[in-house]
């Protein structure tokens, strides 16, 4: 998590909720009904504080692709809500796979986001994970 001057916020803090690895919601609200979570015990919030290094690790399944209200289909993602100094309330944001390119198409939420600021929502593979920088203040003038 880096802040307009490319410092990194090292007491930032995120909230991450997303689906399990079937794309459901671990919620009594998921219009498909209750269902056991994949895998089993998976949990879909966590809540993770920045290092020093505003770096943030966070262990979870990648999600699957789940229903948008409106029929269509929202590519595999994480919601993340960052917390740090001076923000009196939180920042959203969201976190895609490099491999779900064909689903970002037609994703109803990445759609609506301007063309060239998309791939700062699309998270780097790497030999761990997944590696995704958050810049809390834009420094491209956009």
């Amino acid at each position: 998590v880096i802040d307009g001057a490319g410092q990194p916020i090292g007491d930032a803090m995120i909230e991450t909720w997303q689906a399990d690895a079937a794309g459901r919601f671990n919620s009594p609200t998921d219009p498909r009904g209750a269902a056991e979570a994949t895998p089993a015990g998976f949990r879909s919030l966590a809540r993770v504080f920045a290092d020093e290094s505003g770096t943030i690790v966070v262990h979870t399944v990648k999600p699957g692709a789940l229903p948008a209200e409106d029929g269509a289909v929202e590519a595999p993602h994480i919601n993340v809500g960052l917390f740090a100094r001076g923000m009196l309330e939180r920042l959203y944001t969201r976190l895609y796979f490099p491999e779900d390119t064909d689903a970002h198409a037609s994703d109803p939420v990445l759609s609506a986001v301007p063309e060239a600021d998309r791939p700062k929502l699309i998270a780097e593979k790497t030999d761990r994970g997944y590696h995704l920088t958050i810049h809390v203040q834009n420094t491209e003038g956009r």
